[in-house]
């Protein structure tokens, strides 16, 4: 009688957005803080990191800069060997 559950609910649409939006900030700042893509990929369960890197390497400013400034260094540091 009065002992009866309430019926359960399903998740407002709102809550799926907010759970994306939280998870999208949270893979946003482990990438501006160049925390490993393989970790952030595992992290949130992403089938593989170049769903991580396609989300988010957009937000790593400087990325290309920096890589082709380790590339340089590292074939002049070759030839100079």
């Amino acid at each position: 009688m009065g002992n009866r559950a309430p019926a359960a609910r399903s998740p407002s649409p709102l809550t799926s957005v907010f759970v994306a939006a939280l998870t999208f900030a949270g893979g946003s700042r482990a990438t501006l803080r160049r925390i490993r893509p393989k970790v952030v990929s595992e992290r949130l369960g992403h089938a593989s990191i170049g769903i991580t890197l396609d989300t988010y390497s957009h937000v790593m400013p400087g990325m290309q800069e920096e890589a082709a400034e380790k590339i340089d260094a590292g074939l002049r540091a070759t030839l100079a060997g």
